[in-house]
C-alpha cells in the first residue's frame, strides 16, 4: 500500500481525509506543532493502527485533539480551571492532562486514568476535526522515537505505506511539540515543556506551575514525552562547545556561528528560542540524511527561555 498524498488547500481533499477518518482509518494531518498521526480515539481498532504503525510501545499514551473546549468537556471531567486555560490558549499548543476520561478507548490511555487533550490551531487540523465529529488520538507522525515530523515528506519518509494518507498542509510554524500541563493532581505541573512557557500559564493560574517529568517505562505515564530517549536522530547526536574543532569530514555540525572547515553538513541556526524550534527538527533531519555518521551541535543557552528547547535536545542527545 502506498500512502495516498492529499492537499490540505483543497476542500476535496479535506473531505477525503475526514471520510477516512471515520473510516477508522489512519492519515497524517498537520497542526501548528508536528504532523500528528490521526485516527479515531473512539476506535480501538484505529488507534491500535496508530501504535503498530508507529512500532510506539503500548505504555505510552496519546493525545487526543478536539476541536475546542466545548467539545473537549464531552471525554473528560472539564474544571473552571481547564475553561480558563482553554479560554486563554487553545487552539494552541498547549496540551490539558485531565481526570475520568470517557468514550475514549482504553488503548489512548496506556494503562492510565487520564486523558490528554489539546484543541490544534492549525486551520486545516480545525477543518478535519469539524467535518469528521470525532476526536482524533494523533501522536506525531513518525516511527516511535524518531525526529517529529513538520513536514509531508517528513511523514513520508518513515510512514509511506504504512498510513493510508497525510495531508499536506506546508511546513509545521511552531516545530516542537505542545506544552503538557497536568490538571488531574493535586496541583497542575507542566510534565512537557513546550513553546507555551510557566511565565504564559502563571497568568491563569495565579502561581508559577512546578516543572516534574516523570520518566521510565514501569510506571504509567501520562502523556507523551516522558520517555528518557525521544525525538532522536537516527544517528548520534552529540552536544558539544566547540564542534567545528571535534568534527572530521564525516560529520555533521549544527551551530549558532559559521567556520569554514570540511564537514558532511553545517547548518548555522539563528540565536532565537522560537526560531530554532520551528528550524530543529528539519535541520536534525537534513543532517541525518546528508551521510554523515554523527551530529556535532553547539548547546544553546542554557537560560528559561530555552527550556522547551533543552528539553528535546537532552532526550535526543547520545552523550
Amino acid at each position: 500500500m502506498k500512502t495516498l498524498r492529499l492537499n490540505g488547500s483543497n476542500a476535496e481533499d479535506v473531505l477525503l481525509a475526514a471520510s477516512l477518518l471515520r473510516d477508522g482509518r489512519l492519515v497524517a494531518i498537520p497542526t501548528e506543532t508536528v504532523y500528528g498521526l490521526a485516527g479515531d480515539a473512539t476506535s480501538e481498532a484505529a488507534v491500535g493502527g496508530i501504535y503498530t504503525a508507529k512500532g510506539r510501545p503500548g505504555h505510552n499514551p496519546l493525545i487526543v485533539h478536539v476541536k475546542d473546549g466545548t467539545d473537549a468537556r464531552h471525554w473528560a471531567e472539564w474544571s473552571d480551571l481547564a475553561e480558563s486555560l482553554a479560554q486563554s490558549f487553545w487552539p494552541g499548543p498547549l496540551t490539558l492532562v485531565l481526570p475520568r476520561p470517557r468514550g475514549i478507548v482504553p488503548t489512548v490511555l496506556a494503562g492510565g486514568d487520564t486523558v490528554a487533550l489539546r484543541a490544534p490551531a492549525h486551520p486545516i487540523a480545525q477543518a478535519v476535526l469539524a467535518v469528521c465529529g470525532c476526536p482524533l488520538a494523533a501522536p506525531s507522525a513518525n516511527m516511535s522515537n524518531a525526529l517529529s515530523p513538520t513536514s509531508a515528506e517528513a511523514v513520508l519518509d518513515t510512514l509511506d505505506g504504512r498510513i493510508d494518507a497525510v495531508l499536506d498542509g506546508g511546513p509545521c510554524q511552531v516545530g516542537l511539540e505542545s506544552t503538557v500541563l497536568d490538571l488531574a493532581g493535586d496541583r497542575p505541573r507542566i510534565l512537557r515543556p513546550g513553546l507555551l512557557g510557566a511565565e504564559a500559564l502563571a497568568q491563569v493560574l495565579g502561581f508559577t506551575p512546578a516543572v516534574g517529568t516523570g520518566e521510565g517505562s514501569t510506571q504509567v505515564l501520562r502523556s507523551p514525552g516522558q520517555l528518557s530517549r525521544h525525538y532522536a536522530p537516527a544517528i548520534p547526536l552529540q552536544l558539544v562547545d566547540d564542534p567545528f574543532r571535534l568534527a572530521g569530514p564525516r560529520d555533521a555540525v549544527i551551530s549558532f556561528t559559521h567556520e569554514d572547515k570540511q564537514v558532511a553538513f553545517a547548518a548555522v541556526l539563528p540565536p532565537d528560542p522560537k526560531e530554532v524550534a520551528r528550524l530543529l527538527y528539519g535541520t536534525l533531519r537534513a543532517a541525518e540524511r546528508s551521510g554523515a555518521t554523527r551530529i556535532l551541535m553547539t548547546p544553546p543557552p542554557s537560560d528559561e527561555t530555552w527550556a522547551f528547547v533543552w528539553d528535546r535536545l537532552r532526550r535526543a542527545a547520545s552523550n
